[in-house]
């Protein structure tokens, strides 16, 4: 499941107070339409081990769409993110309010250590070894 492209929008508020119950939710859902049983839990964490190459991806989104759309020198007279400027164009609203978002949540997960935690235990076995 891609949760990233449903949740990537939402404020860094609502993921902060929801984002627990959004898997349960759908878990509970998913099995109660035909689907198997799922973990919320292991969805959970699948979820957020997505966080870092989002974050990546994200940022990219900037020279690849937002600036394409509304060039740098343009940016001095946006004030708000409810300026025409940044409203009324696509990427610029879509993709900018998903960095602003993102940017907000990132420091209330310590999605360092979830990664970590995840390589040193159940992922271990899915991770390749490389030496330089």
């Amino acid at each position: 499941m891609n949760f990233m492209g449903c949740l990537s929008g939402a404020t860094a508020d609502f993921l902060d107070e929801h984002e627990e119950g959004l898997m349960r939710i759908f878990c509970d859902e998913f099995e109660r339409y035909g689907g198997p049983h799922l973990d919320w839990q292991e969805l959970l964490l699948r979820y957020r081990l997505q966080w870092p190459g989002f974050m990546v991806d994200a940022c990219r989104w900037v020279e690849r769409d937002v600036l394409r759309e509304c060039p740098k020198e343009e940016w001095s007279d946006i004030q708000t993110i409810f300026d025409d400027k940044f409203v009324n164009r696509w990427n610029v609203r879509c993709r900018g309010t998903t960095l602003i978002n993102a940017f907000e949540f990132w420091p209330r997960r310590d999605f360092r250590k979830i990664v970590e935690d995840w390589a040193a235990g159940p992922g271990k076995r899915f991770l390749t070894p490389y030496t330089l």
